[in-house]
C-alpha cells in the first residue's frame, strides 16, 4: 500500500518533517505538548449568566385592583370591624393585603362586602 500526501504549505511541511524526525528518534516526544507558532490565540469565551426571566404579575381577577380591595377593607375596618378584616386576611393565609395573590382579590372583596 502506498499513500501520497501533497502539502502546499512550507511551514506545515517543515513542522511535519520535524515531528517525524523527533518521533523516529525519540518516541517519548509524542507525549509532549505541541506548540504551534503564529496560531491565532483562542479567545476565552465570556460566560454570561442566563437572563433572568421574571413572569409578569398576574392581572387582577375581573379587573379588580389592589387599591379597590384596600379601599373596601379600609371602609369595613373604619366601620368598627377591624378584627373581622384581620380574621378575613388570616383566612387567606396572609397577614397583609400585599401578600395576597391577585387572583384572590375578587373573593376577598366579595367577603369584605358581606361584612
Amino acid at each position: 500500500m502506498n499513500i501520497t500526501i501533497k502539502v502546499e504549505a512550507e511551514e506545515l511541511i517543515a513542522a511535519i518533517e520535524k515531528l517525524a524526525a523527533a518521533v523516529s528518534l525519540n518516541p517519548a516526544v509524542i507525549d509532549q505538548p505541541v506548540v504551534v507558532k503564529n496560531a491565532p490565540a483562542k479567545k476565552a469565551a465570556k460566560e454570561e449568566p442566563p437572563p433572568v426571566v421574571t413572569p409578569p404579575p398576574a392581572p387582577p381577577a375581573k379587573g379588580i385592583t389592589l387599591e379597590q380591595v384596600r379601599a373596601k377593607l379600609a371602609e369595613v375596618s373604619n366601620a368598627g370591624k377591624k378584627n373581622e378584616v384581620k380574621a378575613l386576611l388570616t383566612s387567606y393565609g396572609v397577614s397583609k393585603l400585599t401578600d395576597l395573590p391577585t387572583e384572590k382579590y375578587s373573593d376577598l372583596l366579595a367577603e369584605a362586602e358581606a361584612l
